[in-house]
C-alpha cells in the first residue's frame, strides 16, 4: 500500500512474486523479456494503470495479477500458456484483447468484470482458436480471426475468411 507510480523491472528478474506491486499508484511499468511468470495479485488494484506491455517470453499470469486496474487494450504474447482466474478482471475500460499465439489455458473468469470488452482477436493457424467465447462477466465475446487487430479480415491475417466461414478453414 504505497504510492509507487512508475516501475522499471531489471532484466535480471525472471518472476514477479505474489502481491509484489499490488495496491500502488502505478501508471507505467516496464516488464523485461526475462520475466516468464507474473504471480498472483502482482499488480492488483493499481487503479491508474492504463496499459501494460507483457513481455515476449512470458508463460503464465497468476490469479488476479492485473485485477482492478484501468487497462484498455491487451496484447497477449505467443509464449503465454496459462492465464489464471480473474487475472485481467475488473478493468472496466478494457475494450480489446489480442492473442498472437495458441489459445492459452484460461479460467472462465480470467477476463471477468470487464463490461466494455467488445473484441478478442487471434491469429490464423494458432491451435485452440476460436474455442469457447471469452467471458467478460455479464457478456461473452466470441474470438475473431484478425491477427493484426485492424478489425478487417484481410491478407494480413494469413488466410482470410471466406464468405461462408466463421473460422478459417484454408490451409
Amino acid at each position: 500500500n504505497n504510492a509507487l507510480s512508475n516501475l522499471e523491472i531489471p532484466n535480471t528478474v525472471t518472476s514477479i512474486g505474489a502481491s509484489a506491486f499490488s495496491k500502488n499508484a502505478l501508471t507505467t511499468i516496464i516488464i523485461p523479456d526475462s520475466v516468464v511468470s507474473i504471480g498472483d495479485y502482482a499488480f492488483f488494484e493499481n487503479t491508474s494503470m492504463e496499459s501494460v506491455v507483457l513481455p515476449d517470453g512470458l508463460v503464465s499470469v497468476g490469479y488476479a495479477a492485473f485485477y482492478n486496474n484501468a487497462l484498455s487494450n491487451l496484447e497477449i504474447p505467443n509464449t503465454v500458456t496459462s492465464i489464471g482466474a480473474f487475472a485481467f478482471g475488473g478493468n472496466d475500460t478494457l475494450l480489446s484483447i489480442s492473442f498472437s499465439g495458441a489459445r492459452p489455458i484460461l479460467s472462465d473468469t480470467s477476463f471477468s468484470s470487464n463490461p466494455n470488452l467488445i473484441r478478442v482477436n487471434y491469429c490464423s493457424g494458432m491451435s485452440g482458436w476460436p474455442g469457447l467465447a471469452i467471458s467478460a462477466g455479464i457478456n461473452s465475446v466470441i474470438p475473431v480471426e484478425d491477427c493484426d487487430g485492424d478489425n478487417v479480415t484481410d491478407a494480413d491475417d494469413a488466410f482470410p475468411l471466406d464468405d461462408s466461414e466463421q473460422t478459417d478453414t484454408d490451409s
